[in-house]
């Protein structure tokens, strides 16, 4: 192919892959308004009509529903870690462990597909996957931090918190109006119960991170084979 050639195939390319990628950055934007509203029941059409797109657009950037959501979560949960990041300067241990969580606890609030995620609803990729424990390492530093400070009870363990954020987002995931004041009172007695030097011996030996993990997402449930609209939840 000549040089002249192959400029007019790139130029004639160029708009094209710019269109696509337009269209793609409008999907997710509309999944994300969508998702917010109405959680992992919402329609592929209620998208795409958000959008301003033919469902057919949207099926030729995501096959799935779930390839959606898993696109939106990963998005959304990249964001979050990078946000999370920067809470880690913050001087005070105890005062960077309770931004984070509740930077976290806001974020779920947002957005109920990130909390429907984090609470096991949605199964998620490995890269989701991968991402969220990005985000479970960096609480686990500030815990860290604000334990060998004498801030936090130092009997609490990884494990704990992660059930502790899995708990929130479980609320943080449900439509009610009462939501957003379930959150902030439930996080707050919480915080309270984190403080060292804590009243009383907790009970039970910690789950390991492998147990907590199985705990939200037992592997011996099917996955299923496509998202369906509907109150009832997914299989996880």
């Amino acid at each position: 192919m000549t040089d002249a050639a192959t400029r007019t195939k790139d130029t004639a390319s160029g708009p094209k892959r710019a269109d696509a990628r337009r269209n793609r950055d409008r999907i997710i934007q509309a999944a994300y308004e969508v998702l917010s509203e109405i959680g992992v029941d919402a329609q592929m059409t209620d998208i795409a009509k958000r959008a301003g797109l033919g469902v057919a657009t949207l099926y030729r950037n995501f096959p799935s529903k779930e390839d959606l959501v898993n696109a939106l979560v990963l998005e959304r949960l990249t964001r979050a870690a990078s946000g999370a990041q920067r809470i880690v300067e913050t001087d005070d241990p105890f005062e960077a462990l309770q931004r984070q969580l509740e930077w976290i606890a806001g974020r779920q609030l947002e957005n109920r597909v990130i909390s429907q995620f984090m609470s096991g609803r949605i199964i998620g990729s490995t890269a989701i996957h991968e991402q969220r424990d990005q985000l479970y390492d960096v609480v686990e530093t500030l815990m860290r931090r604000a334990q060998k400070s004498g801030q936090m009870r130092p009997d609490v363990r990884v494990s704990d918190m992660r059930m502790i954020m899995i708990s929130i987002a479980a609320i943080a995931s449900n439509d009610s109006p009462l939501t957003d004041r379930l959150v902030q009172r439930y996080l707050g007695v919480v915080l309270d119960g984190l403080r060292a030097p804590g009243h009383s011996k907790l009970k039970g030996k910690a789950l390991t991170l492998a147990e907590s993990e199985e705990a939200i997402n037992p592997s011996n449930r099917a996955r299923p084979a496509a998202l369906k609209r509907g109150r009832s939840g997914w299989p996880t």
